[in-house]
């Protein structure tokens, strides 16, 4: 069993999962606090819980099989192996990039939104009655 959680620490799968639990329960509490503000119904909320479980898992199996390196993501070498060399499966540039231009696009769409509720908003509230357009 020692040597068990020894590999678990070597192949950081303890770290990743803290990390993975830290990031669903902010993405959770957020949907959470923004569901009575956009209007959403509670089932998003469980079903973002049911969803973070459930990919878990999978994400403990690949920190156990791949390692992120300066060199890129690697997959993780057994005991006693020299590290190979620095050969990689994606470049950092590119998930740089591609991680990016995502969050460019999220932003941009939230931006937007905002806007366009601010634009409704501004067009369904009457003028206040001490106030009078002036043509």
């Amino acid at each position: 069993m020692n040597r068990f959680v020894h590999e678990l620490h070597r192949r950081r799968v303890f770290r990743v999962s803290a990390a993975y639990a830290v990031l669903a329960f902010a993405v959770i509490n957020t949907l959470a606090g923004a569901s009575s503000y956009y209007g959403l119904a509670p089932t998003w909320v469980t079903g973002a819980i049911i969803v973070a479980c459930a990919i878990f898992p999978i994400v403990a199996a690949l920190s156990w099989f791949f390692d992120c390196t300066p060199w890129g993501i690697l997959r993780t070498q057994p005991v006693g192996e020299p590290p190979p060399e620095a050969r990689t499966v994606f470049t950092d540039r590119r998930v740089e990039m591609i991680l990016l231009l995502f969050l460019i696009a999220l932003l941009g769409i939230s931006v937007r939104g905002l806007f366009e509720e601010y634009a409704a908003q501004a067009q369904a509230t009457p003028p206040s009655p001490g106030f009078h357009n002036v043509e």
